[in-house]
């Protein structure tokens, strides 16, 4: 059992600063988050209260671990992955700015805008199950605007599948994909083309992409 506190700055990366309490055990390991900090370029991602991570040999849990920049971006995650039976855990982020993991990555890409998602998963290692639900709104490349991606996903038996939509803001869908895989036939394109310049105003039917 103890208490530990990390600081870590490196320029290209940012700020890391930890406190934590740990306790060590062969059958279950604890680890209490009591405050963590990252910082990169002017953004900061905080905990907003103390989360707890078990592991062991019945398998690894989270308890509440929540950060936050501001009041305008959070990160969840919570629940249980063992090593047998079933899982239940949740995943979720709001509006998490690309230009910040690029930042991270130390990539050159000129990128930016808001990424969300939620994930929740379910069934075992070996037959592992989980669906959720994705957004991108705001995306800015090299200096153009990039339509906005929503969407759905799902896997289970071994089977994904998914439906995205593409769509300027406040206006319907130009774009409509769907997948379901493991698929052994191609796939085709039904509809219009994708619009070449993404910001012009397009009134025809949605293109529509699905296995067949």
């Amino acid at each position: 059992m103890g208490r530990s506190s990390l600081s870590s700055i490196r320029p290209t990366l940012g700020h890391i600063r930890a406190d934590a309490a740990f306790t060590l055990d062969k059958v279950r390991n604890d680890l209490k988050l009591n405050d963590v900090k990252l910082q990169f370029d002017t953004a900061t991602w905080a905990s907003t209260h103390a989360a707890t991570l078990h592991w062991g040999q019945n398998g690894v849990e989270v308890d509440s671990l929540n950060c936050a920049i501001a009041a305008m971006v959070a990160s969840f995650v919570n629940g249980f992955i063992p090593k047998q039976g079933n899982a239940n855990l949740d995943v979720a982020v709001d509006n998490l700015n690309v230009a910040d993991v690029v930042a991270l990555t130390q990539s050159d890409i000129n990128a930016s805008g808001l990424i969300s998602f939620n994930i929740h998963g379910t069934g075992s290692l070996e037959n592992p199950r989980f669906n959720g639900a994705f957004g991108a709104t705001e995306l800015i490349y090299n200096g153009a605007p990039v339509p906005e991606v929503h969407g759905n996903i799902e896997y289970a038996n071994q089977t994904l599948s998914g439906r995205a939509e593409a769509m300027r803001a406040g206006e319907a869908p130009f774009v409509i994909a769907e997948e379901r895989s493991p698929s052994i036939c191609p796939h085709r394109v039904i509809g219009s083309r994708f619009p070449a310049d993404s910001r012009s105003r397009s009134t025809s039917p949605p293109t529509v992409c699905r296995s067949i």
